[in-house]
């Protein structure tokens, strides 16, 4: 089996996933300035340059953090609505209507003079 094709690793699915899962809290509780490699290496029990394995670089893990945080947002959104059946965008788009309705008349005045 050629390498470059294999997927990873359950264990290193896991791993990355609590190394990002602790960047999460770390920058939820001490902010994303003072979120730093080492912190994050100490609460997983793994050294830094093991953090960086699973991520390209710090910038890497804090764009996954951020992903992470947006889709944890999104789904806590999700959960929290008691109607499921509700379109955003349908109310977006009726939001949208309704204001576009509340300047045309203004504008057609404008052309009509």
């Amino acid at each position: 089996m050629d390498a470059s094709k294999r997927g990873p690793y359950a264990k290193g699915k896991v791993r990355r996933k609590e190394i990002l899962d602790a960047a999460l809290t770390i920058v939820g509780s001490d902010g994303f300035d003072q979120t730093t490699l080492s912190k994050i290496s100490e609460v997983v029990g793994i050294s830094d340059v093991a953090v960086l394995h699973y991520f390209d670089s710090m910038d890497d893990l804090m764009i996954q953090v951020l992903k992470q945080r947006d889709l944890n947002d999104i789904q806590s959104t999700e959960t929290s609505m008691p109607d499921r059946s509700v379109d955003m965008r349908s109310i977006a788009g009726q939001a949208i209507n309704r204001l576009l309705c509340r300047q045309a008349p203004a504008s057609q005045d404008i052309t009509e003079q």
